[in-house]
């Protein structure tokens, strides 16, 4: 159920479009945008800000953007974020989120696997290549932190996260600080279901962390 779960919210996100209405005759979501800075065995900033692009049945363009998508599973709420940035014509650093529902005020804590219900998960892929299954890219998982939501209003979502990730080894760690996320929010019956794509390779690590 968790792997249907995490593989819906991905899916769904990236077949946004741009321009006029869909095929499913409703408007396009907008611009968002999601920022942090990183210190450690990686030191930077981050920031995706712009529209989520389809690109085909199974991609989306590789140019700077931030999204979520509303979905739910077994009775419960779940939110997925995804940001890109590009950093070369073919990769570009990821971020993915996946939570449950929740209003504004409200603080989640982040953690390393989904062995519980209503988990909250959460990656950094740096140089990813989004359409191969293999990118090498450098991937931390989320072992620890909050996500807090400050708004819910008219489609879109707010809000500030933080915490400490590590590689998949846990031999190296980031700190990840003033996080920041302002994304459009559509819910996955906007998209046919006969056309959701296969998750990025990104996504697909976070799969293998949520047992």
């Amino acid at each position: 159920m968790k792997t249907r779960r995490l593989t819906a919210a991905l899916a769904a996100a990236t077949m946004a479009a741009a321009g006029c209405k869909d095929s499913t005759g409703i408007d396009p979501p907008t611009a968002g945008s999601l920022a942090f800075s990183y210190t450690g065995a990686r030191s930077g900033s981050y920031s995706a800000n712009g529209l989520l692009t389809r690109d085909g049945e199974s991609s989306f363009v590789k140019q700077s953007f931030a999204a979520g998508v509303t979905l739910s599973n077994g009775g419960r709420a779940y939110v997925g974020m995804l940001a890109y940035a590009p950093v070369a014509a073919t990769t570009g650093d990821e971020v993915v989120f996946l939570f449950p529902s929740v209003g504004p005020g409200q603080k989640l804590t982040l953690t390393e696997t989904c062995a519980a219900v209503g988990c909250s998960l959460g990656l950094i892929a740096f140089d990813a290549n989004p359409d191969l299954a293999d990118d090498g890219s450098d991937t931390f998982y989320f072992t620890s932190g909050t996500i807090e939501v400050n708004t819910v209003s008219n489609g879109r979502m707010t809000g500030t996260f933080s915490g400490t990730a590590a590689d998949s080894l846990g031999t190296r760690t980031i700190t990840v600080t003033g996080g920041t996320f302002d994304v459009p929010v559509r819910n996955e019956s906007a998209y046919p279901s006969g056309s959701r794509a296969a998750p990025t390779a990104a996504f697909q690590r976070l799969l293998t962390r949520r047992n």
